[in-house]
């Protein structure tokens, strides 16, 4: 399995606009579309599913020169992570995947659950000014799935949105 996404960065490494992302099987991915002049961020993960190759390469094809830089440092990757699917999400939230907590006196605290590029995702807002959201989220099942630190169990989490 391969994930791939691209997001426009600042010269600070700043996130500013995702612009695409993959996530399949495939052995030929492509991430197409109009890139203005800039600095990119191309995140790349592979789940190699044999050991005889681990070798890939990423092509640009383009009108003008493109230059690959690969960046070598110590990289916190579940926070890159993080920042791609916020960066993801401010553009592309489907309103058919949010949830409000009306019940709760203030429609201001929302949940938008989606699968991201791999990734199943719970991305909460708390707008609220008088409410705390506590929520205990309990999987039945997961396969495939597991639940990322700072959360120790695999099949549930718990969450406060101030």
């Amino acid at each position: 399995m391969v994930k791939l996404m691209v997001v426009a960065v600042d010269h600070n490494m700043k996130m500013q606009k995702f612009h695409g992302g993959l996530y399949d099987k495939g052995r030929d991915l492509e991430i197409d579309g109009i890139f203005a002049e800039g600095d990119y961020l191309i995140y790349c993960e592979i789940e190699w599913e044999q050991d005889a190759c681990r070798e890939f390469g990423i092509s640009i094809y383009a009108e003008m020169n493109a230059l690959l830089t690969e960046i070598r440092a110590s990289i916190d990757q579940r926070s890159i992570i993080e920042d791609l699917i916020k960066t993801y999400l401010v553009t592309n939230c489907d309103k058919k995947g949010i949830s409000d907590y009306t019940h709760l006196g203030d429609g201001k605290i929302k949940r938008y659950v989606d699968y991201v590029f791999g990734y199943l995702v719970f991305y909460y807002k708390n707008d609220s000014s008088i409410n705390v959201l506590e929520e205990k989220i309990r999987m039945n099942s997961l396969y495939g799935l597991e639940i990322l630190p700072p959360h120790r169990d695999s099949f549930e989490f718990e969450i406060t949105i101030k």
